[in-house]
């Protein structure tokens, strides 16, 4: 539970704009995807990652009534990095 805690804050943190927790998350998430394997716990991840980035974009644009690109950029390296091998 603790690595899928400490994923949760690199992802959301990464998601938000954090260039840190993008670095972090590169060394972090192949470490724990090698470990869980194709447990069913990675795809209910990404597909909360993926609707959690999806939010975020909504909220930014509500909020300021602009998209912002870098914003969008980082989310989109966050969710490849994660879907990369994803299969289905």
């Amino acid at each position: 539970m603790e690595k899928l805690e400490r994923l949760d804050d690199l992802v959301f943190d990464a998601i938000s704009g954090s260039r840190e927790a993008l670095e972090e998350l590169t060394g972090f998430w192949p470490k724990v995807r090698e470990e869980w394997g194709d447990d069913p716990l990675v795809a209910e991840s990404r597909e909360q990652y993926l609707r959690y980035a999806l939010a975020s974009w909504d909220k930014i644009i509500q909020r300021t009534g602009q998209r912002n690109p870098a914003i969008a950029v980082q989310s989109l390296e966050v969710l490849c990095l994660l879907f990369e091998g994803a299969e289905g």
